[in-house]
């Protein structure tokens, strides 16, 4: 199975006034496998939910073929992309979920 690769993890959960590493990359696609540019977005467990519904609530107001919201699980422990040039890829742990948007 190929990896899909995600930014290296520079900072914090993308939520508003959260400081946590993030763990989990959100990704809108269509169709399936084109990732829609900057819609994306790094949050901690905490906020991948609300990520997921505000992502949902856009690509509802979109005009897509066949979307779908991708989740992966990334790994965001400290210091893993500290060095690391913004904008760098890294493969991500696994994709978690793949939910089509109807």
């Amino acid at each position: 199975m190929t990896m899909p690769l995600v930014h290296a993890q520079h900072g914090r959960c993308q939520a508003e006034r959260c400081d946590r590493t993030p763990c989990f990359r959100i990704e809108v696609h269509d169709p399936p496998g084109t990732l829609i540019d900057g819609k994306t977005a790094n949050a901690c467990a905490d906020h991948l939910g609300a990520t997921v519904r505000d992502l949902s609530r856009w690509a509802a107001t979109a005009t897509l073929i066949e979307g779908y919201i991708q989740v992966c699980v990334i790994d965001g422990r400290p210091g893993s992309a500290d060095s690391l040039p913004e904008g760098t890829l890294l493969p991500a742990s696994w994709p978690f979920a793949n939910i089509p948007l109807i």
